[in-house]
């Protein structure tokens, strides 16, 4: 037994594509599809498990970094 993110579960073991889906949506798609083999998860933690990216301004500005795009390859596509 131990903690595991739906999110994970989702994207890495049943192979789908995030679409902007609510993480209700995400946790039901994967309890329904683990209870079949015989796995079963529990009520949804508090927990949240999102990323956040600081900066301090004096870096920004001496990098010259005006948008999150310079943090990325280029060749990963960027919505604003």
């Amino acid at each position: 037994m131990g903690i595991y993110y739906t999110g994970t579960a989702f994207l890495n073991f049943h192979k789908n594509k995030f679409a902007n889906q609510p993480g209700s949506e995400i946790y039901m798609a994967v309890k329904n599809k683990d209870s079949k083999i015989g796995i079963i998860w529990l009520n949804a933690s508090a927990a949240n498990n999102t990323y956040a990216l600081a900066v301090r301004q004096a870096d920004a500005k001496s990098k010259g970094m005006k948008t999150r795009k310079i943090l990325l390859p280029s060749s990963i596509p960027v919505k604003n």
